[in-house]
């Protein structure tokens, strides 16, 4: 540990020892218990749903009670915990539970990890390895989900190891359910007010009750939440503008509950996130490039960011030199926000027959992302970077549920469909004027920045010339699903799960330029699989460099005149390339230099081509068994099964000259995880412990990996090897570890909770992972990584909280709070560099505030990262900060029922 999560440490061991010495003296009073839930009884304990585990909080520490007869680790936070902080993102809830985090990043760039396990991040392709669901319903694209308020929750659950037996969609490393509040015939009303700093202001409001007594009830829950950013941008016109990185979010839940027989209920859930805009791609914390590579070799710094910078092209006005490109984590010139929107709704039916109840679950959802990147800097190298992607699914869940045999056995069965299509317009760029004069290698640019023609050249070779990649992807589930709980006696319990799933992934995708901006003529006449119709010549360097090649068209004789005409003046000749011939060898030099900027940007193109599908089966299965030591004692075996699809995708162009894009599916990941746990309850009560050991085997493990790019190593020629990231498969991977809740009462007025683990994720056979930056000089192309810990897989999280509530003042309350969330030294470099590395970090959240004990009115002061935590890590010629700085602000909140 370092000295900071000492000092940490220290202090929220004394905040505690204080809190319990208070309650250890004070008068004997009525501690107060958490509010009951008012939800529908179906959403009750539900002895093994995976996707529909909810326990009760009518007292403290019962949603981990209530847990003794689920045979699998599962942590629990409540809606009443996370509003305690004031917390409503997904990230929030997260940290409060052991072993499963968000990895930070805009809405599709971010991913999730359980265990060490992390997939998925920035790529559509890729399905998610942990599940999400909402009031039951799958998110099978996690963007969905990260960028909206968690408001009115009920409670947010993670369940580890392969889900899908008992429904929702297939997970092969751990399921993450949250629950909204639903509609009751009681009526309430809640609402609360946040300020803070950075401008923050949030509102929520609540209310349900019934329309038609016994009949028909609602709910609407609202919400508005906006914030300054903690970095402003310090482009002038653009200062006190736009920050770094905001909250611009709205969002919008309405409900109805349909129970027109004591036997039937239906329920109706229509939400509505519109568009909001947030910046956060473009903050960067930039460093130079180190001296020498791992091996002492010097690094050629001739062609990075500080070399261009200081080039004439960009060194002609005083404003803005290399060293602010250091300076200033923002600094742009044409950075728009991440725009993310979307809205959807289900209908969730049950009806109650002869002791067995039918149920169906239709939704339908919508989601929208939008990013336009800058390059960077305050200069016109690119703009309108990044993805606009527009997503869309509709699930089906008919489903069965009862028992059999008087008891005898509690059972699942169902079906499921998704649907799930998705056009992505990216990753696409529109180069900018000083794009050549940025991109041009030293050599190229010392050709063209020496008189007025080659400037023009250097302008025109990438001005305003723009290239994307078109997706459209299209995924299908259909499975069939049952699990069984058999009581074999009073304590013992053996429960049997089983799922088939059809899958089909399906891919139509083509990288083509979408506007040749100003160098057209400068064209070659192919790029990738692509006709551009442009000329060809001799490379860049060489004596006969800007020659032109034998055997082209008349046309394009005639278009290389064009270039020299436009260029240099240079009269027709009446002879097709009779112009161009004219030229002298420096200015055929320039003519072959502009044309290799363009090619080398241009890159890989293809049209829009059939990917190879995906198709086949997915199984899932599950065996457990639980016993019943005592009434306070309860012990689980379980071996879980769980496969991943595997994935339909592009990588590069085939071998040879046929142009075609080359196919490069990924095989389908298969998991086995071993769990042996305990669910205890001592102290009459008042401590509440549940643990659990696991190891989980994966095989064929999907990630993000680096297949070396033989075509932009070429094309750069600076004596670096250039991969291009795509998703493929690990030979074997294992993790393995411990896992603890813990929640104690045992002192008056004192709440003491704890959820964490320790993890040991390794690889166990990766011999092919691409060489990290302070490799990149050597010619060997992969490096075997077997033996070592993934990436964003510290071996140690947890979250510890305390809360304190105290009866003063007659019918008022005092409570104060602290939580602190801990995550060891991890390296969140996905090649493993030795500049990936992140220090231990612990943040520490504190909450103080007074109110009624009938909650009609209460007002706190919260203060997120007390002690000013900055995580990062050091990066090859960056350095990224992952944690927000301190921030205070005060929260008024009311309710009645």
């Amino acid at each position: 540990m370092n000295s900071n999560t000492i000092k940490h440490g220290v202090a929220l061991g004394a905040l505690i020892v204080a809190l319990a010495a208070q309650g250890a003296h004070a008068q004997a009073q009525t501690p107060v218990a958490t509010p009951a839930t008012d939800a529908p009884a179906k959403d009750q304990p539900a002895s093994e749903a995976d996707a529909e585990i909810i326990v009760a909080a009518s007292t403290v520490g019962a949603e981990l009670r209530d847990l003794k007869d689920v045979p699998k680790p599962v942590s629990v936070v409540t809606g009443d915990d996370l509003k305690i902080f004031d917390q409503v993102s997904l990230q929030d809830a997260l940290s409060r539970l052991g072993n499963v985090r968000w990895n930070d990043g805009n809405p599709r760039t971010g991913s999730f990890s359980m265990r060490g396990l992390t997939a998925g991040a920035g790529n559509d392709k890729i399905d998610p390895s942990v599940g999400l669901t909402v009031d039951g319903v799958p998110y099978a694209y996690l963007a969905m989900a990260a960028g909206t308020d968690l408001v009115d929750i009920e409670q947010v659950n993670v369940t580890r190891g392969p889900q899908g037996t008992t429904g929702a969609r297939h997970t092969s490393v751990g399921q993450i359910n949250v629950f909204t509040r639903q509609p009751s015939f009681t009526p309430d009303f809640s609402a609360s007010l946040t300020l803070g700093e950075r401008n923050a202001l949030r509102a929520e409001v609540a209310a349900g009750g019934p329309i038609i007594d016994g009949k028909l009830a609602f709910r609407i829950t609202a919400t508005r939440n906006q914030q300054d950013g903690y970095w402003w941008n310090e482009y002038p016109g653009l200062r006190d503008v736009q920050s770094y990185v905001n909250t611009d979010r709205t969002y919008g839940r309405v409900q109805l509950l349909f129970t027109p027989t004591p036997d039937l209920s239906v329920r109706v859930l229509y939400d509505h996130q519109p568009n909001g805009s947030e910046y956060s791609n473009g903050l960067a914390f930039r460093k130079p490039t180190p001296d020498v590579y791992a091996d002492g070799a010097p690094v050629n710094k001739t062609n990075d960011a500080t070399a261009k910078l200081n080039r004439r092209w960009f060194t002609q006005q005083n404003v803005y030199s290399a060293d602010d490109y250091y300076r200033y984590p923002v600094y742009l010139d044409n950075n728009l926000p991440i725009t993310t929107g979307g809205k959807g709704g289900y209908v969730d039916v049950d009806w109650d027959v002869g002791g067995q109840t039918l149920s169906l679950l239709s939704s339908y959802r919508e989601h929208y992302f939008f990013a336009g990147n800058d390059d960077g800097t305050p200069f016109d190298i690119s703009k309108n970077g990044g993805y606009i992607t527009e997503y869309w699914q509709t699930t089906h869940e008919p489903k069965i549920t009862g028992e059999l045999g008087d008891g005898l056995v509690d059972y699942t069965a169902g079906l499921f469909y998704l649907l799930a299509k998705y056009d992505s317009f990216g990753p696409r760029s529109r180069q900018g004027s000083d794009s050549g004069a940025y991109n041009a290698n030293p050599q190229e640019y010392g050709a063209l920045d020496v008189d007025s023609s080659g400037r023009e050249l250097l302008t025109n070779s990438l001005a305003n010339l723009f290239t994307s990649t078109q997706s459209y992807g299209r995924n299908e589930s259909k499975a069939v699903f049952a699990q069984a709980d058999w009581h074999i006696s009073g304590p013992l319990t053996v429960t049997t799960g089983a799922r088939i799933s059809r899958e089909t992934r399906e891919l139509n995708e083509g990288i083509s330029v979408i506007d040749n901006g100003y160098g057209a003529a400068l064209n070659p006449v192919k790029a990738g699989a692509v006709q551009l119709g442009g000329f060809n010549t001799v490379g860049f360097t060489g004596a006969n460099a800007g020659q032109l090649l034998p055997g082209q068209s008349a046309a394009q004789l005639t278009l290389a005149d064009t270039v020299a005409q436009q260029y240099f003046g240079v009269a027709g000749t009446g002879t097709p390339g009779g112009a161009y011939n004219s030229l002298t060898a420096a200015q055929r030099r320039q003519v072959a230099a502009a044309k290799a900027i363009r090619l080398r940007t241009l890159g890989t193109l293809y049209n829009q081509t059939e990917a190879e599908p995906w198709e086949g089966n997915i199984y899932t299965g599950q065996f457990s068994v639980r016993n019943q030591f005592s009434e306070n004692l309860t012990g689980y075996a379980t071996i879980q099964y769980g496969e991943k699809p595997g994935i339909a995708q592009f990588n590069g162009l085939v071998p040879g000259n046929s142009g075609a894009p080359r196919n490069l599916p990924a095989k389908k990941e298969r998991t086995t995880s071993f769990e042996l746990g305990v669910r205890t309850d001592w102290l009459n009560g008042d401590l509440v412990l549940n643990a659990n050991l696991f190891r989980a085997n994966i095989k064929d493990f999907q990630q993000s990996v680096y297949f070396y790019d033989e075509l932009l190593t070429e094309l750069n020629n600076d004596g670096t090897l250039y991969y291009s990231s795509g998703v493929g498969n690990v030979a074997k991977v294992r993790t393995q570890g411990l896992e603890l809740d813990l929640v104690y009462t045992g002192i008056q007025y004192l709440t003491f909770r704890f959820s964490g683990g320790y993890t040991d994720a390794k690889y166990i056979d990766h011999q092919f992972s691409g060489q990290p930056s302070e490799n990149a000089n050597l010619t060997q192309r992969f490096r075997d990584v077997s033996g070592y810990t993934l990436a964003n897989a510290p071996k140690i999280q947890f979250n510890a909280s305390a809360d304190y509530r105290r009866p003063v003042f007659g019918d008022k309350e005092f409570h104060a709070s602290v939580n602190y969330t801990y995550t060891g030294k991890e390296n969140g470099d996905a090649a493993l560099s030795s500049y990936g590395w992140r220090d231990p970090y612990g943040i520490a959240d504190l909450a103080i505030g007074l109110g009624r004990e009938d909650g009609l009115f209460d007002v706190s002061l919260i203060v997120r990262n007390v002690f000013n935590e900055d995580r990062g890590d050091a990066g090859w010629n960056s350095y990224t900060v992952y944690q927000r700085p301190r921030w205070a602000g005060v929260v008024f909140s009311t309710r009645w029922h």
